[in-house]
């Protein structure tokens, strides 16, 4: 049984009708010419057509991002979201843990600009190891803090 997701849409086709295959079909043609196309700007200098250089940077949450965002052309990173480092876990990662996560995300960007949110959580994204921390009427809250501002 023939099957479409299509992401862009948000939608599910279960068996497509044969014209609407071919639809999707000439959609996914045109996706690729148009990556290829993109594919091929990526080392050109990101300018107006004034002269005015534009600084495009990469927002990444792991280190092992960092090759991907260079292999496109980032001139730095613009924001690295550090809750990975609190997420999904029931302890505060340590001193090393941290060091280690935010050098190799410096090292790898080989003395490009680097730009660190150091904790954005709340609401539906409250770790289980801040939890303690945050009185119970402010968990339906968004903090964005330094984790020793968070105690």
């Amino acid at each position: 049984m023939p099957v479409i997701i299509d992401g862009t849409e948000g939608t599910v086709i279960l068996e497509p009708a044969p014209e609407t295959l071919r639809t999707y079909k000439a959609r996914q043609q045109e996706d690729t010419r148009e990556r290829r196309y993109l594919t091929r700007l990526r080392r050109l200098p990101a300018t107006t057509r004034d002269d005015v250089e534009i600084r495009l940077e990469a927002n990444v949450e792991l280190p092992v991002e960092v090759e991907q965002a260079l292999a496109n052309g980032a001139a730095g990173l613009g924001l690295v979201r550090t809750e990975f480092l609190y997420m999904n876990r029931e302890d505060l990662p340590g001193e090393d843990e941290q060091y280690n996560f935010f050098a190799a995300l410096i090292r790898g960007m080989e003395g490009r600009p680097v730009t660190l949110r150091t904790l954005d959580v709340g609401g539906d994204k409250l770790p289980e190891a801040l939890a303690g921390y945050a009185p119970a009427t402010s968990r339906t809250r968004h903090w964005a803090c330094a984790p020793s501002a968070c105690r």
